[in-house]
């Protein structure tokens, strides 16, 4: 029988983690590279960064040490560290604990010099007392970084922004008349929900600086202004909050169920801000994309490649509930520029990996989709190693049940059966055996993929009929009832369509007078004006618990009026495993929740009330 728990909200270990120290213990020794390890066996040191060797490095950057086993809390007292620029001389460095206490996060006093070796060394002890001894070097930038261009993908519509007709900079509600003209042409039962996508276009006569709700039958129900800034990524998080992208503040923000600003997320260690995801996990820590931009490499030079050419890179950051810094990933040290086999490498400024979506597995392993590479990588979050890699120059796996590899896809997404989901933009598919041939037709597509055999097999495609091509952006979302929302990104006929298993088409929306959306994305929930479609990030003041009852899991829920009432239960990552309805009357009530599939491990319970409150209890079930 599993036995169940509350889980506590904070741990003593995080709330000693959350305090600050100042390290300033500046010792004269000779730097040898590399990782010294007190023991044999698995590595002390599981992962660091900036990586040992690391080239091009921000002057701003954090340094990063993650171990096997919990830091002493007692560090401050206990360890030492040195930090020297070849230039700068000696750093003194703020020193975080993260929450889970493995990540020791260094943020240097002063920035480092341009073009400078800087030797890192660490003496620490860990939880169960051993010592801990880290050393390595890396190696600053040449020189300033220039803001890379976010909308790089867009090419010759790169700058229909400028053309927008000024308005009040004060947040508030459009008038109707400043809505794209949205053209509904199929409506047949389509999956109730609400669909979020952040407006953008081209044409002066049209608002584009809009966040907008629309039901599932295509009707605004809920907009929001953000003039004179505008939107990008759209979408509500594992952990209830609603999330875009600021292109004037170049970060994301969180709202509450007002859409009020209540939190925000924005890359750190002096690298620049990227706009294509945010993944903000039930237990509040998240990860988003940066970018890198310097001269490039003498080891990235190639055949064709300007070798005075600035190249940008993308990098992933992954950080905890309290904003700490525990993982950093650049693909600049781990993939070639040669490899983005269809961009201008004779360009002075090339963008060749351009990463456009992340996804985690259930040991938190980074799914990461890059565009310019046509490549899928999974990567291990806790030592930076690349696990596989899928489609472009180094693919690994034997594509079965097609001839037709994916291209600049967007949005891969893990699906609940372990399959893959993504939008393939097709800018650079071609049958097998027909090279330089190109159908230039997108599709939302599923695959089966075994690891073990590297195989990826097809399993559902749907092709727009007729076929249309979308040159960048986009996204497919399976539905829980099986449906599946396309969006279709930067394509000019159609904007978003949803299909039954069986692909006939329910529902399809286009946005009129050039305008797009870089996602769609549909919530099915209750509808109650699209006002449940948005949960709080605070839980309401709604009594609320999780108990064991007869062997099973219930929710104990206590209702002011009656109404209906919607429990998801989520795993540790924030993927649904289970969704469970109902009515209820006034006073208290004992709900059954579906536990089917559900091992060990942590979980989340979400209640939505159709008034549009929400709150979230967190359980644990051990066997």
């Amino acid at each position: 029988m599993m036995r169940y728990r509350r889980l506590r909200a904070r741990s003593a270990r995080g709330k000693m983690g959350r305090a600050v120290f100042v390290l300033v213990r500046v010792l004269g020794f000779v730097f040898l590279s590399g990782v010294s390890r007190a023991r044999s066996g698995p590595p002390l040191v599981r992962s660091q960064f900036p990586t040992a060797g690391a080239r091009h490095v921000p002057l701003r950057t954090n340094i990063g040490i993650r171990a096997a086993l919990p830091f002493s809390t007692s560090f401050a007292e206990t360890g030492s560290m040195t930090i020297v620029g070849t230039k700068s001389g000696p750093h003194t460095a703020q020193a975080t604990l993260s929450d889970d206490g493995r990540t020791l996060l260094l943020t240097p006093d002063d920035p480092f010099l341009y073009n400078e070796s800087v030797s890192v060394l660490l003496r620490e002890f860990l939880s169960d007392g051993e010592p801990l001894t880290d050393t390595f070097s890396f190696h600053t930038m040449s020189g300033p970084m220039v803001q890379p261009d976010l909308r790089a993908e867009l090419g010759g519509t790169s700058n229909a922004h400028s053309s927008r007709r000024a308005k009040s900079s004060v947040l508030g509600l459009s008038t109707p008349d400043t809505l794209p003209i949205m053209t509904v042409s199929v409506d047949r039962t389509p999956t109730p929900g609400i669909i979020y996508i952040a407006n953008e276009g081209g044409n002066p006569g049209i608002n584009s600086n809009l966040l907008l709700n629309l039901n599932e039958s295509g009707t605004t129900v809920r907009q929001k202004d953000l003039t004179p800034s505008y939107a990008f990524d759209f979408q509500k998080q594992p952990n209830g909050m609603t999330t875009y992208f600021d292109y004037n503040a170049l970060k994301y923000y969180g709202l509450d169920s007002a859409w009020n600003v209540i939190d925000s997320f924005e890359t750190v260690g002096g690298y620049f801000a990227d706009d294509h995801d945010l993944h903000v996990f039930a237990d509040g820590s998240y990860a988003l994309f940066a970018l890198s931009k310097d001269l490039i490499a003498e080891d990235q030079y190639a055949p064709g490649i300007d070798t005075d050419a600035t190249i940008q890179g993308s990098v992933i950051q992954l950080f905890d509930a309290h904003h700490h810094e525990t993982f950093e990933w650049r693909g600049d040290q781990h993939y070639q520029v040669a490899d983005a086999v269809h961009e201008d490498l004779e360009l002075g400024q090339i963008d060749f990996q351009h990463s456009n979506s992340l996804d985690f597995d259930s040991d938190r392993n980074i799914l990461l989709s890059n565009r310019n590479l046509s490549e899928i990588t999974l990567i291990s979050s806790e030592t930076g190693d690349m696990i596989w890699r899928l489609g472009g120059a180094h693919n690994q796996f034997r594509l079965l049940g097609d001839s037709i590899w994916f291209s600049y896809q967007h949005s891969v997404r893990w699906l609940p059966n372990g399959h893959l989901i993504l939008f393939d933009n097709g800018n650079f598919d071609s049958v097998e055996g027909q090279p330089g041939y190109y159908l230039y037709a997108s599709r939302a597509v599923e695959y089966a993929i075994d690891t073990a055999q590297k195989t990826l097999t097809l399993v559902w495609q749907y092709h727009h009929s007729p076929e249309t091509f979308s040159m960048a952006m986009g996204n497919a979302e399976r539905l829980p009832n099986g449906n599946t929302f396309i969006g279709w990104g930067l394509d000019p006929d159609v904007s978003m369509t949803e299909v039954d298993p069986h692909n006939r088409p329910l529902f399809e929306l286009t946005l009129g007078d050039y305008n797009y959306s870089y996602r769609a994305l549909k919530y099915p929930e209750l509808s109650d004006g699209g006002q449940s479609a948005v949960t709080s990030a605070t839980p309401a003041a709604i009594s609320f618990s999780i108990a064991e009852e007869s062997g099973g899991i219930s929710a104990i829920v206590t209702v002011d009026r009656p109404q209906a009432i919607a429990f998801e239960i989520y795993d540790a990552l924030g993927r649904v495993r289970s969704s469970n309805e109902y009515v209820a009357g006034v006073g208290s009530h004992s709900f059954a929740l579906d536990r089917n599939g559900l091992t060990s491990g942590t979980y989340f319970c979400e209640l939505r009330t159709m008034d549009g409150r929400s709150a979230i209890q967190p359980f644990a079930i051990e066997r």
